[in-house]
């Protein structure tokens, strides 16, 4: 029988399972050319369709407009093009603007005059999102062991209630033996808002990821911009200073 941590690694090799970025030469040298012979390799046909197969049909779209079911009925003429163009920015480093857009839509809360930000991306930038964040679990779980095994959140054949199981376990163990149990319990706010694009890149860096892989990372989070709409209008466009796209696949793992 497999442990939990082998079954929460993400196999992105098998599709059928569900100019300001420049990397220092210490890195280069520190990530091994198998390394960036496997993870630094353009993206395949089969990982690029496993994502769009796992995209959500009800999802809302971002500031370019394209409807999800645009994307999720898309001919295979259409599909190849948004694969070169994938593998285009994945080499180059350089990512198509409007993939790099939020829109801010208020929701009212059910207390009067409160509302609560929604932000929406690109559903061509979640495409190409859900594509990197394959390749890069498996290289943090495989390649750097940047994740614990324990971990649950945002992995594969995890969810609550396996942690909920977990705890129950480890309090009952202590009980048993008759063993004080202490417990920390943590609630971060505007987690995905305040995360500073330098520590970030540091962190990332530490880990010696391969160079496409790092300057996407960076790319996708640093170099971005948002707008608020409310109903058909919307504000002028923004520069972020800090904080990582909700609403992203790779955010949660970044």
């Amino acid at each position: 029988m497999q442990n939990r941590g082998e079954i929460a690694r993400v196999d992105w090799h098998n599709a059928d399972d569900p100019d300001w970025l420049i990397l220092s030469k210490e890195v280069w040298e520190a990530c091994s050319t198998k390394c960036r012979d496997v993870h630094d390799q353009p993206f395949s046909t089969q990982e690029v369709e496993f994502a769009r197969k796992s995209l959500v049909l009800s999802k809302s779209g971002g500031a370019d407009g394209v409807p999800m079911q645009c994307i999720k009925h898309m001919p295979p003429a259409a599909v190849e093009k948004i694969f070169r163009i994938l593998n285009l920015a994945w080499t180059q480093g350089t990512l198509p603007h409007i993939w790099r857009v939020s829109q801010l839509v208020p929701v009212p809360k059910s207390k009067p005059g409160a509302f609560r930000p929604i932000a929406l991306i690109s559903l061509m930038a979640i495409w190409a999102d859900k594509t990197v964040t394959r390749r890069l679990t498996h290289f943090l779980e495989e390649g750097a062991g940047a994740i614990p095994e324990n971990q649950m959140g945002f992995r594969r054949a995890m969810s609550a209630e396996m942690a909920a199981a977990d705890f129950s376990q480890d309090v009952d163990d202590e009980l048993q033996a008759r063993r004080s149990c202490v417990c920390v319990f943590l609630d971060p706010t505007s987690t995905y808002d305040y995360v500073r694009h330098d520590v970030l890149g540091a962190r990332l860096g530490a880990y010696n990821p391969p160079p496409h892989m790092w300057r996407w990372g960076m790319r996708f989070t640093k170099a971005r911009f948002f707008q608020t709409r409310w109903g058909t209008r919307t504000s002028t466009t923004r520069v972020m200073q800090r904080g990582v796209p909700e609403g992203g696949a790779l955010s949660p793992v970044l």
